[in-house]
């Protein structure tokens, strides 16, 4: 399966959810770069490493089109599409949220698709530098 890496993480952002002025997270951007439709299902690994700092999915969130999925949770979803370039938003709750400056990101994901009769897992990782 053909992935494009570049472009695939786009943005960083810190975030104040429930508008009390106090930021309690940040938000990243990612492109889907697989060049086919993903079913939420699909996805086996969801990995956010920032800073050297593996990020647990229990503070993890996927944003699609206005919803959002705890990344322990995305296994369960079979009827969202992620949309092949369509871009989703990961929120991390972090009191807080990041400094200011450069950061280290690294991304990982992994789909299986179920071809018949045999599934394949097609995973994806890009490390990047923002600037938030």
């Amino acid at each position: 399966m053909a992935v494009i890496t570049k472009g695939m993480i786009l943005g960083l952002q810190n975030v104040d959810t429930n508008r009390d002025g106090k930021i309690d997270g940040f938000q990243l951007q990612i492109r889907n770069q697989y060049l086919i439709t993903v079913p939420l299902r699909s996805i086996t690994t969801f990995e956010i490493i920032i800073d050297g700092k593996k990020i647990s999915p229990e503070v993890m969130s996927f944003i699609l089109r206005n919803q959002r999925i705890n990344i322990s949770n995305i296994r369960t979803i079979s009827d969202i599409w992620w949309g092949i370039g369509e871009i989703a938003t990961v929120h991390i709750s972090k009191e807080g949220g990041l400094k200011s400056g450069m950061h280290d990101i690294e991304c990982s994901i992994k789909i299986k698709q179920q071809l018949h009769p045999k599934a394949f897992e097609f995973p994806i990782s890009i490390k990047t530098k923002l600037k938030l």
